[in-house]
């Protein structure tokens, strides 16, 4: 039994001594000094144990309320042990177990960071290198694995290549036959996809927010995608009509051709429809303009213009889509009006409706004749009223009435056929009879025919 715990003993001090002191005479450093030179951090790596460092006192009444020391050793190791040295005082053990009442100093005099100065080896002689595809050429040291595998290998032991679809390299030339894995480009499928690109071959661009990496494998954006972009992989593009950040913003409607604008921004790039302008084509022309780039002007006859077409209503005595063609037998804005039908040939002033070349013959002297019957009619409905109760007057007035048909009834006949006759009585041309009127005006009241007269 003796002999078998002398032989761990000598196999376990052999291992020891085996590994490197890795911080010996390293750059060291501390947070702060005791006020001599003699106390700095590289006495804690000078080999001694009867140099120490000493930083300033920690407590509950000093200023300063932590303390760090700290060593670069320079690479990467695999290290097999720390040890640390604090300067030992007789009956102040505790302050070294991390508990102490009253102020206190920090003094290392040695640390030691056993491990292998060569890391590129392994097994139980150390005389086994590390997989050349280990990252750093580290390895564990017993079995060889790799903690971590350079890029374009995969495994334990960073012996797999990233081949598409888990494929198995060419065992001869170690080439991926069938081409490199997702997120992996190059001759042996070693490089990663460049940051902004992701999947086969590295062909797929990422729109992540705020320029971020995204995952080379899928393009997944972590953060969220830039404006214009949607899905997980951020690689759609708005739909049509919408832009922005998540495609909640709506385009214009105005660009050209009725095109979408431009998923990113809004803009409509290939320019604006008829009557819009500006990047986004959201702005009509102004008053006066229209069409193209609003580079058209509306015609001076206009009162109003439409921004798209030009299409105009129009100021007195003109009309038309462009209000360039004048009124005829009609006036007013849009030639609304027709002329006054007395107007010689219906013609008029195609801006106020007057009459240019005067009234027609038959309008005139029916004017003037209605015009002497009201006077003569004047003196006769005063004494009427004045002697209506008098038979004897209104008997006369009847008999007068009488003798007078026969002399004025060529006037008469104009003043009711000509002057105040309604539109029905024009159309109606069945009858012209003078005759007849005077027959059947003389079926009316005795007052209306004193009117008349």
């Amino acid at each position: 039994m003796e002999l078998c715990h002398s032989v761990f003993y000598l196999e376990t001090l052999a291992i020891a001594l085996s590994y490197d002191n890795l911080s010996y005479r390293k750059i060291a450093t501390q947070s702060h000094t005791y006020s001599n030179y003699d106390y700095d951090a590289r006495k804690a790596v000078d080999g001694s144990i009867a140099t120490c460092m000493r930083t300033l006192d920690i407590g509950r009444t000093s200023p300063q309320k932590t303390v760090w020391w700290k060593v670069d050793l320079g690479e990467v190791y695999t290290i097999n042990s720390i040890n640390i040295l604090f300067r030992a005082y007789d009956g102040y053990e505790n302050r070294q177990r991390g508990y102490e009442i009253s102020n206190d100093f920090t003094e290392l005099c040695e640390v030691i960071v056993k491990g292998r100065n060569s890391t590129c080896i392994y097994g139980s002689n150390c005389d086994i290198p590390c997989p050349v595809s280990c990252k750093d050429n580290i390895c564990q040291e017993q079995n060889g694995s790799c903690f971590d595998c350079k890029p374009g290998w995969l495994g334990s032991f960073c012996n797999t290549r990233h081949c598409r679809d888990g494929i198995t390299c060419n065992h001869v030339t170690g080439l991926c036959d069938r081409g490199c894995d997702a997120g992996w480009t190059g001759y042996m499928c070693n490089e990663e996809c460049n940051r902004g690109t992701f999947g086969y071959e590295c062909v797929n661009t990422c729109h992540c927010l705020n320029i971020s990496s995204c995952d080379k494998r899928t393009g997944t954006c972590d953060g969220g995608c830039t404006p214009g972009y949607i899905n997980n992989n951020c690689s759609t593009n708005c739909p049509y009509q919408y832009f922005g950040m998540n495609c909640t913003e709506r385009c214009s409607g105005h660009c050209i051709n009725n095109k979408t604008c431009g998923h990113v921004s809004g803009e409509c790039s290939y320019g604006c429809l008829d009557g819009y302008i500006g990047i986004f084509c959201n702005d009509t022309c102004i008053d006066g303009y229209y069409g193209p780039n609003c580079s058209k002007k509306c015609h001076s006859n206009c009162r109003t213009c439409r921004h798209t077409d030009g299409m105009c209503t129009c100021v007195a005595g003109w009309i038309g889509p462009k209000c360039n063609t004048e009124c005829v037998w009609s006036y007013g804005e849009d030639c609304q009006y027709p002329c006054h039908r007395h107007c010689l040939n219906q013609t008029c002033d195609r801006f106020n409706g007057s009459c240019l070349y005067g009234f027609s013959d038959e309008y005139m002297y029916c004017e003037l004749d209605t015009d002497d019957i009201q006077m003569e009619n004047t003196p006769l409905l005063v004494g009427i009223s004045v002697s209506i109760l008098v038979n004897v007057i209104v008997i006369s007035v009847k008999l007068l009435r009488q003798r007078k048909t026969s002399s004025k009834q060529k006037h008469r006949t104009c003043i009711i056929k000509t002057c105040w006759t309604t539109d029905s009585e024009q159309t109606n041309t069945g009858n012209n009879d003078p005759y007849q009127e005077l027959e059947e005006r003389k079926k009316e009241n005795l007052y209306q025919n004193l009117t008349l007269q």
